[in-house]
């Protein structure tokens, strides 16, 4: 969390209080740059439409072949996954945020530890993914066009690329695993005026084909490998 005319953040404490407001902002960004390019989300495994009315919801083309939601549906009907396995939905202009599964703040005992183990003294100014959220596509030309889409939003400066795809990526630093992952910040006339303007977040580019090799055990397996590294 950095800028020219202020001091780096030196509290925890401060750097999640601006993650936190700073992330519904973040999820309002990605649901556009994914309406421009063909990109998806997560799903909750099982969901709910709450409240007393019915409600205009189309979630459409679900990856794996499971229809979402009509319109006019009536509310408090579930939707249960009818595969194994993680379900995307791609996101379109108007849809609801019902249903699917947005980043979470980095967990505090994980900031913690990657401070230490990776950055010398603890400097928790250089922990640029507390705030994060992730957008997935079924090709690469799909996040192309998104980084392009970011490219052009004005109200987005990029402070750091990582290109896992560069065919000159090490990928035995990361488990074999790839993405693009921006650090970015959002300036607008609200994020000056409450001051988040400063926080770098991140978001994640993931092509499906890795999206669907994450899984709980495989996550177990890369925290061994994360903790043998040191990292």
């Amino acid at each position: 969390d950095k800028d020219s005319d202020l001091k780096l953040v030196s509290s925890l404490d401060q750097l999640y209080l601006k993650a936190a407001c700073l992330s519904p902002v973040l999820r309002r960004k990605v649901q556009t740059w994914a309406a421009t390019s063909g990109g998806g989300f997560p799903m909750k495994e099982i969901w709910t439409l709450g409240g007393s009315q019915r409600r205009e919801v189309d979630l459409g083309c679900l990856e794996g072949g499971r229809q979402g939601v009509r319109r006019n549906q009536e509310v408090g009907e579930s939707v249960r996954s009818s595969r194994k396995g993680k379900e995307v939905g791609w996101w379109r202009a108007g849809m609801l945020e019902d249903g699917f599964q947005w980043g979470r703040l980095k967990h505090p005992n994980r900031a913690i530890e990657k401070a230490v183990r990776s950055y010398s003294g603890g400097d928790v100014s250089r922990l640029l993914d507390i705030c994060r959220e992730c957008i997935l596509f079924k090709d690469v030309a799909g996040i192309t066009k998104c980084l392009k889409a970011i490219q052009g939003d004005p109200d987005i400066i990029v402070e750091r690329i990582k290109n896992r795809f560069d065919p000159t990526y090490d990928a035995t630093t990361s488990a074999g695993y790839r993405d693009v992952a921006l650090n970015l910040r959002i300036v607008t006339r609200r994020t000056k005026e409450v001051g988040i303007h400063t926080h770098i977040c991140e978001v994640q580019l993931i092509h499906l084909g890795f999206f669907h090799l994450k899984s709980a055990e495989g996550h177990t397996r890369y925290v061994t490998f994360r903790n043998l590294r040191a990292e």
